[in-house]
């Protein structure tokens, strides 16, 4: 919103329009990403021996995994303490650094082999990267949910086109990112917080000052994310039937999650559309576009790690939707679901290995086409589910349940407020924005208050703290000449209403 211009002779105010421009905040997190994809899906480190995602049994992977799912289940259960500790200014300058620590250590058994090394680098690095993720979280639920959705294409396409270009660096450079990378990450972490902040747009939010405000039903999240993790940890088992249905799975993703987003971002501003999802998609095409004359299996082999970091992608991005959608703590959220994706991806692997050795190869055939339909239509209803409740909030749905909780006035409202939605009712914002000379924060506030949202909210959606709210409230109040939002809805609507009736 904050790029939105309302002038008499420029276009109209459009009080749904997101962010027009990349976030630059939110690109640092493909740092934390690619060093991901580095240690645990790429070869290219470790060309003696791969140790990519499917094989959960590798011990770097399970030292790491375990240290990461108990250091998140303490941040789940403690989210307040844990977050504050993260946040420090000590725990900001460790964090990266052991996790710089950790992987230096396995680059070091990388020449002189030694069980300790791998196991200590494991723990260190499991422990190190869920704290940034947890921060990453943070800063992503820190700004609005239509924000989080139009960086998705860019953010992708960059980790994409990192992934690709990794396997030609020479081996002494890769090992010299996968240090350098977690540093990187926590540099970029400070980046974002100094950057939300001059955007007056790092809140003490109420969900991450106090991981225990209400008690949280997170049951529908851990269900839908258990069951994908475990469906799609099984198919890499079924190869030996003859097809790739991981390399499947991930390209039915990557359609439904695409669809999902370009859609989103097209309803919610089309002027924005063709930057924040036409050329992100036209640059992927072109990255991957050389990998069109490869055999399957050669193109399951690149696409395997380059799908399990997009699902690591798609995970932080759909735990912070659903923390903003039921207004709940995103670094908890997130740290729910990451521990539930991480335990039933292992006893997918786990599985999937046994049914290869004890069935033959009609079951393995019929399982594998269960699963990946299984697989893929949870990821179709989770996105269905999201897009309606993102819909909804957008059209004020949700500020009208906010409302009711807080105000008596608020049915009467939310019916003003869905009555004034009327197709000129941007213009009509607009022109009593230019003439009582609202300025541009005060023009956000304005269109907020005409929907009938609580102050609350509007230092939701905006991002800024509650006294900058009560602030501009004010300054409205005092400029319209009005003493309550109900005025406003009521200028508006009839204002709105001469208008229909004079055509």
């Amino acid at each position: 919103m904050d790029n939105t211009r309302s002038t008499a002779t420029g276009p109209s105010y459009d009080p749904l329009s997101p962010l027009q421009t990349i976030r630059p905040d939110l690109l640092g997190f493909v740092f934390h990403l690619s060093w991901l994809y580095l240690l645990f899906y790429s070869s290219a480190v470790d060309s003696g021996r791969p140790f990519g995602g499917a094989d959960t049994t590798d011990i770097i992977y399970l030292s790491s995994a375990v240290a990461l799912a108990l250091t998140l289940f303490v941040g789940a259960i403690r989210t307040k303490a844990f977050m504050r500790v993260a946040e420090s200014k000590p725990c900001a300058l460790l964090a990266p650094a052991v996790t710089a620590l950790g992987t230096l250590l396995y680059c070091m058994q990388l020449i002189v082999p030694s069980l300790a090394l791998v196991i200590c680098g494991g723990i260190l690095t499991g422990a190190g990267s869920s704290v940034l993720a947890a921060r990453w979280a943070s800063v992503f639920g820190n700004v609005g949910s239509r924000v989080v959705i139009a960086n998705f294409p860019t953010i992708l396409v960059v980790i994409v086109a990192i992934c690709v270009s990794i396997g030609y660096l020479p081996h002494e450079l890769c090992l010299a990112l996968l240090v350098l990378l977690p540093l990187c990450s926590g540099g970029a972490l400070q980046f974002a917080r100094r950057y939300q902040r001059s955007r007056e747009a790092h809140v003490e939010r109420r969900h991450d000052a106090d991981g225990t405000r209400r008690r949280a039903h997170y049951a529908p999240l851990i269900a839908l994310v258990g069951l994908i993790g475990f469906t799609v940890a099984l198919l890499p088992s079924f190869e030996v039937s003859g097809a790739n249905y991981g390399l499947l799975f991930y390209l039915i993703a990557a359609v439904l999650v695409l669809g999902f987003v370009g859609t989103t971002i097209f309803l919610a501003d089309r002027r924005s559309f063709p930057v924040l999802f036409l050329a992100p998609l036209a640059m992927l095409a072109l990255i991957l576009l050389p990998f069109a004359q490869y055999s399957t299996e050669t193109l399951g082999d690149a696409f395997y790690p380059v799908g399990n970091i997009a699902f690591e992608l798609l995970l932080l991005f759909g735990t912070v939707l659903f923390a903003q959608a039921t207004d709940r703590s995103p670094a908890k959220t997130f740290m729910i679901g990451r521990i539930t994706l991480a335990l039933f991806d292992m006893a997918g692997s786990f599985l999937g290995q046994h049914l290869v050795h004890l069935g033959d190869a009609t079951i393995l055939v019929q399982l594998s086409g269960v699963c990946l339909f299984a697989a893929s239509e949870l990821l179709l209803l989770a996105l269905v589910v999201s897009y309606l409740g993102h819909s909804r909030r957008s059209l004020g749905g949700a500020s009208a349940k906010a409302g009711a909780a807080t105000t008596p006035a608020a049915p009467v409202i939310a019916a003003k407020a869905v009555d004034a939605a009327v197709p000129r009712r941007d213009e009509v914002l607009a022109r009593i924005a230019d003439r009582f000379a609202l300025s541009e924060r005060e023009r956000d506030v304005f269109v907020l208050l005409a929907e009938g949202r609580s102050a609350a909210r509007i230092q939701e959606d905006l991002c800024i703290a509650a006294g900058t709210v009560n602030y501009h409230t004010r300054n409205i109040f005092q400029k319209v000449g009005v003493h309550s939002r109900q005025e406003i809805i009521d200028l508006v609507h009839d204002e709105a209403a001469t208008e229909r009736n004079a055509d």
